[in-house]
């Protein structure tokens, strides 16, 4: 895990226990979702301009705030914390990382499955269950593409990822070639 996951995951909890002893899980989940998902649209040139350091934290929030109208007042103070300690720039990753306790807490995870070929319905819906069973959680599959796999698949859930692909077995492959020479 990278330092920034690291940093981003301490946030996220951070503000997930308040959130769930404060009992307003859904409506923080909301309101965060939708402020880092504003930041994450605007020209690029306004993110950067809202990271730039030599802009007055003061005035940051103040502008910020007008954003943050009618969100509870958990996500605000949050986001003023963010601000205030220069952290901003990990918002979409402290909100992915929200989104993970919250899921975890409901009982759900998400898999994400990348394959080199679009997947059926079917296998969809029979990798669903098998991994439901597997995970003791109900999953929800989020199928990407990647032609650069050349074949088969590759499955990240929960942590865990299991490369089912060509190009993952060929290095595989290489790897242990390499070390018996």
């Amino acid at each position: 895990m990278s330092s920034t996951d690291l940093v981003a995951r301490r946030y996220a909890l951070a503000l997930f226990g308040a959130s769930k002893d404060l009992n307003s899980l859904e409506s923080v989940s909301s309101s965060f979702s939708s402020f880092s998902n504003l930041l994450n649209n605007v020209p690029k040139e306004f993110y950067k301009a809202l990271l730039d350091p030599t802009v007055s934290k003061k005035d940051l929030f103040s502008c910020i705030s007008l954003a943050l109208k009618g969100s509870p007042d958990i996500v605000r103070n949050f986001i003023g914390i963010l601000i205030q300690e220069g952290r901003l720039k990990f918002i979409s990753r402290i909100e992915y990382y929200f989104q993970v306790f919250l899921m975890d807490l409901k009982g759900e995870c998400v898999a994400n499955i990348y394959s080199a070929y679009d997947l059926s319905e079917n296998f969809c819906n029979k990798l669903k269950e098998v991994l439901s069973e597997i995970f003791n959680k109900k999953v929800l599959l989020k199928v990407h593409l990647d032609s650069s796999l050349l074949g088969g698949f590759v499955i990240e859930a929960s942590g865990v990822r299991l490369d089912a692909s060509i190009s993952g077995t060929l290095g595989q492959l290489s790897h242990y070639m390499k070390g018996a020479l």
